[in-house]
């Protein structure tokens, strides 16, 4: 079970750094077309 965990984390970490790159792209595209508006 230790060693389950252990191999599931690292997909976690990666899963965590990529979510807030993709917020911060999404949030520039509404900043981005409020602007154009």
């Amino acid at each position: 079970m230790l060693y389950h965990n252990q191999a599931l984390y690292p997909i976690k970490i990666e899963h965590f750094n990529v979510s807030p790159i993709i917020l911060i792209f999404v949030l520039c595209q509404i900043q981005t077309t409020q602007t154009n508006l």
